[in-house]
């Protein structure tokens, strides 16, 4: 349980852009069509079901690491006042 709170804290201010001056984040583009060199040239061996689910994993760059480290480190100290907050 104590994980999950960690994790979605995590996403939460990964979302947020926690750390990230608003000049800063509005300095930056939108990706709208971006795809990895890997998979850029691959093709679709067979189409799919519309009701066939499907698993994404989606992994955003962080943009204030040393941030989410301090904030990660206050959450799990014990003796800190945001322990399991």
């Amino acid at each position: 349980m104590h994980l999950k709170k960690i994790l979605a804290t995590v996403l939460f201010l990964v979302a947020c852009g926690h750390g990230v001056p608003a000049r800063a984040a509005a300095v930056r583009p939108a990706l709208t069509s971006h795809v990895p060199a890997a998979v850029r040239d691959l093709s679709a061996l067979e189409e799919v079901a519309g009701e066939t689910p499907l698993r994404l994993a989606i992994a955003l760059p962080g943009r204030d690491p040393v941030g989410l480290a301090a904030t990660l480190r206050e959450l799990a100290d014990p003796a800190g006042p945001r322990y399991r907050k």
